[in-house]
């Protein structure tokens, strides 16, 4: 029982949607002991384990109940999911629209062994004059 109070306590989001999320939650929750008795503590418990993301998008919110939290952070999810969809949809046509770059690749030459430097042609000197 101590590690299922362990693993609550350790809960995160991380890489988790908020309905896997919840779920994970609402199982390990009878671990949690009395430290989240209220709908107040089960509230900022489950706020402060959101990704970062989602944090900043319910941060202005005000949330009454557990269940206004759980759908605003689904809906909030959506969303971001929407924006990231559309943002690489913009980036691969726009991407398309340029074509190859205007700066060709770097491709190094084959080394063929050392070569002395071009030296500047031969220019003749003027006979010098004598006085």
């Amino acid at each position: 029982m101590e590690t299922k109070e362990d693993e609550f306590c350790a809960l995160m989001q991380g890489n988790l949607s908020v309905v896997e999320f919840y779920r994970r939650y609402n199982a390990l929750l009878r671990y949690a002991g009395n430290e989240l008795s209220d709908e107040a503590r089960k509230i900022k418990w489950f706020r402060d384990r959101l990704s970062p993301e989602l944090q900043w998008a319910l941060s202005a919110h005000d949330i009454p109940t557990f269940k206004t939290l759980v759908d605003k952070a689904l809906r909030a999810e959506r969303t971001s999911i929407k924006m990231k969809q559309d943002n690489k949809r913009k980036w691969v046509e726009q991407k398309a629209a340029r074509g190859s770059s205007s700066c060709p690749r770097y491709e190094p030459r084959p080394q063929t062994g050392w070569r002395p430097l071009a030296q500047a042609p031969h220019r003749p000197q003027a006979p010098a004059t004598q006085a």
